[in-house]
């Protein structure tokens, strides 16, 4: 029951904030002061019990014992607990499951249901923050960010970036050099190869708003080309994704 009383918070925390964090430049910050909650700040070995907390915009205000505020949302916590917001570190919202098995099974419409779906779930676990490393949620994060749906922000990669026969090359054998499988129509990978095709997916990638970039460099475990020790990109080419 107390997971449950603080996911609902934590979901309310995030709702409020990404519906209005794009308003905030021409009106008024909402204020919701949450009551009767039990505050961990992350840090300490015990609960702040019995305490009020008051959320201004987007950012935690105050935190005390019998708070008001004049024309603020009122949130009674009934006794549950609040904590700061998780971070998922290693997340692709866009691949099915979270990894790149099934998602030839499916098509653009319910990659993204599959999506919005664990964007909701990542927030009633109370996860707000998402670090999304393979796959294209450019848009999903740009609708997060200007309240258009709910769900825990995104730092996103944007598609990853690898070479031909490399890891992040999921065609089929009867994919010709210049056709693009179906992940790449989707802009879920970039086959990238030489330092001129590394340069444009990755300016692509910070064009349409990706905070940072995905190389892989390296072998893996369930792709179908490359061996796990195998060794991708020259360090020179990788070094031209930050140019």
């Amino acid at each position: 029951m107390l997971y449950k009383k603080l996911s609902l918070i934590l979901a309310v925390i995030l709702i409020v904030s990404a519906q209005f964090s794009f308003a905030q430049e021409t009106e008024e910050p909402t204020r919701v002061l949450f009551t009767n909650v039990n505050v961990w700040d992350g840090t300490s070995n015990q609960l702040a019990t019995g305490t009020d907390v008051l959320v201004v915009g987007n950012k935690i205000s105050k935190i005390g014992k019998g708070l008001t505020e004049s024309g603020a949302q009122i949130v009674d916590g009934n006794g549950g607990t609040l904590i700061p917001g998780l971070l998922d570190m290693h997340q692709h919202l866009l691949l099915h499951g979270g990894t790149a098995a099934g998602t030839y099974d499916w098509d653009a419409y319910v990659q993204g249901a599959q999506a919005y779906k664990m964007m909701k779930k990542l927030l009633y676990m109370g996860y707000t923050t998402i670090r999304d490393i393979a796959g294209n949620s450019l848009a999903l994060s740009r609708a997060v960010r200007t309240g258009y749906i709910d769900g825990p922000r995104i730092y996103t990669s944007g598609p990853v970036l690898s070479q031909t026969g490399g890891h992040g090359d999921w065609g089929s054998y009867n994919d010709g050099p210049y056709d693009l499988d179906y992940q790449e129509k989707l802009h879920n990978t970039f086959v990238a190869d030489g330092i001129p095709e590394v340069l444009k997916a990755t300016r692509w990638n910070f064009r349409n708003g990706a905070s940072f970039i995905k190389i892989m460099s390296g072998g893996g475990v369930a792709s179908v080309y490359d061996p796990l020790e195998a060794t991708q990109y020259s360090l020179f080419g990788r070094n031209e994704s930050y140019s």
